[in-house]
């Protein structure tokens, strides 16, 4: 605390003056009323009801003397120059006697109780200490005028050396005062609160690195730091920002409380302490702080079992997928799907009909995430039922995909399709294509792109009456048969450049002579490096067949 005549409020001189006499004033009184009002809510065991009844009339005596001082220092007063001069005898009439009684009281007291409890004892010793120091304080108060006040020669500081030291939530106690950490830590204690003490702004810091609090209880005026420079230090880290703080002082002023407020206390205190107040603001602040910890602990455990749901659910997805190819003399089979999310909506397959007929898939569900897994998984379930039935008629086979997706799914969900069916006789490759990209076809032999004409109908599961139509084209020896998603076409770089046709067929062109899975790899490996640096957007999903 600041010695007395120093300025530790804000605002002109003489209110700055009142401020700083009101505050001193009040930290003798802190320990009075601290002291006593813990005795009185639990008297020693076996005490007499006398004793009691003393104790009940010290702690009057000193709320009476606090309301004294906020009446004689009130800033409604500061007008009068004629007062602030002649402050110091006109409190010393009001208040000196009844401190007096105080002191004869207290004395009495312990001289009464010589053989009882020895923490009361101490405490009623405290009690006579502070009494006596605010007697002293306001013999030396001459006027409140030029930003300070006169005192005796004994400062605060010397008086405070006088008063004698006395497994829940966590709180930290910061003030300069012995008395006021004391009588506050001896409360918060019978709350049941684990309680620190600093006393001063950098041991509170220190502290706070060093260890865990649940809340902090934060002088203002302290020497060196005071309790607004903690406060922001405090708020200006962000491991700290939701620790709760409540600013504690006897300067009342609305201006320091808004600033208080403002740099993001979150109460204000203040001092002598109400018991009932103190009681409730601490109990709510923890409560919010244990209720905001419990929310943010089940939100980490939600957060951790989406995870673990997306993982599996990845997993299953992951075995919808062909994992090795059907083995068909004259024919070299490769895909490869890589999801953006832990679960997408690509899928590919090759289905070995039977021993003449070979089924090719690429499908693209709209969306992304669980729901357009959902669909796909449904989709897989669907096309491998019906595949075999449909060998002759591939348009059939879209006409009940589409009505199953579109009965099955929520509105606005589709599925973009391209299906082929390779007859291994005559190497004939049927298809349909639902609203899909096109594959890539390359003759192998003469190295040229070969447009396949797009003949289907529109994507899955939005019109259910839709037609489709089957087109056909002849596989030649070399050729070689690439689908893909438009995952692999829309990759973009850094510079908002799409991947493109043009790299996809250079990528192949540039493998033709090597395997279908080294062809996949060799695009994928493309594909990745033109987006580096670029989150990946949507799944990238190809498939090569090559004709031998």
């Amino acid at each position: 605390m600041p010695e007395a005549g120093k300025s530790a409020a804000s605002g002109p001189p003489t209110e700055r003056a009142f401020a700083n006499l009101r505050h001193d004033l009040r930290t003798f009184l802190n320990a009075i009323l601290g002291y006593t009002a813990l005795w009185v809510e639990d008297p020693p065991a076996d005490s007499a009801p006398r004793i009691a009844e003393r104790l009940a009339d010290i702690h009057a005596q000193g709320e009476w003397l606090l309301q004294q001082v906020n009446e004689l220092t009130a800033p409604s007063r500061l007008a009068d120059p004629a007062y602030t001069a002649g402050l110091g005898e006109r409190m010393r009439s009001v208040m000196n006697t009844r401190i007096q009684a105080v002191i004869a009281s207290t004395e009495g007291l312990r001289a009464a109780m010589s053989t009882g409890p020895q923490e009361l004892l101490a405490d009623l010793a405290k009690v006579q200490t502070a009494a006596e120091a605010l007697l002293a304080m306001l013999a030396g108060v001459e006027s409140v005028a030029g930003g300070s006040y006169p005192v005796a020669e004994q400062s605060i500081s010397q008086v405070n050396a006088r008063v004698a030291h006395g497994a829940g939530s966590r709180v930290l106690v910061v003030d300069d005062n012995d008395v006021n950490r004391d009588v506050l830590s001896r409360r918060l204690q019978r709350e049941g609160y684990a309680v620190s003490l600093a006393e001063d702004g950098a041991r509170a810091l220190a502290m706070l690195e060093a260890e865990s609090f649940d809340l902090v209880l934060l002088d203002i005026m302290m020497p060196q730091m005071d309790g607004y420079e903690v406060l922001q230090r405090i708020r200006g880290e962000a491991r700290w920002y939701d620790l709760p703080v409540i600013m504690i002082s006897s300067v009342d002023e609305m201006d320091s409380i808004v600033r208080c407020i403002e740099m993001g206390a979150d109460d204000y205190l203040p001092k002598p302490f109400n018991p009932v107040l103190l009681r409730a603001r601490v109990g709510a602040y923890l409560e919010k702080k244990r209720l905001r910890e419990e929310r943010a602990a089940k939100q980490k455990a939600e957060a951790e079992r989406l995870r673990w749901e997306l993982d599996m659910a990845g997993r299953v997805q992951q075995r919808l997928l062909p994992v090795q190819f059907p083995q068909v003399a004259g024919l070299d089979l490769a895909g490869t799907c890589l999801p953006a999310r832990s679960v997408g909506g690509d899928y590919f397959d090759f289905l070995l009909l039977d021993d003449f007929h070979l089924g090719l898939v690429m499908a693209d569900v709209q969306g992304k995430g669980i729901p357009a897994a959902l669909v796909m998984a449904t989709l897989v379930a669907s096309l491998r039922s019906q595949a075999r039935p449909s060998i002759k008629n591939l348009a059939r086979l879209m006409r009940i995909l589409n009505l199953q997706i579109h009965d099955w799914t929520e509105t606005g969900k589709f599925v973009s399709l391209f299906y082929a069916c390779l007859d291994l006789r005559n190497r004939q490759l049927r298809y349909v294509n639902a609203g899909h990209l096109m594959p890539l076809l390359v003759r192998g032999a003469k190295r040229e792109i070969v447009a396949v004409p797009d003949v289907g109908g529109p994507v899955l599961g939005v019109l259910p009456e839709a037609p489709f139509e089957e087109g056909a084209v002849q596989m030649e020896t070399g050729d070689i048969l690439v689908a893909y998603t438009d995952g692999v076409t829309e990759a973009f770089n850094a510079q908002d450049e799409e991947f493109g046709d043009e790299r996809l067929v250079s990528s192949v062109l540039r493998n033709l002579e090597q395997s279908s899975a080294d062809i996949c790899t060799s695009v994928a490996d493309s594909v990745r490096a033109w987006s580096v640096g670029v989150p990946q957007s949507d799944d990238i999903t190809l498939s090569v067949m090559k004709l031998h």
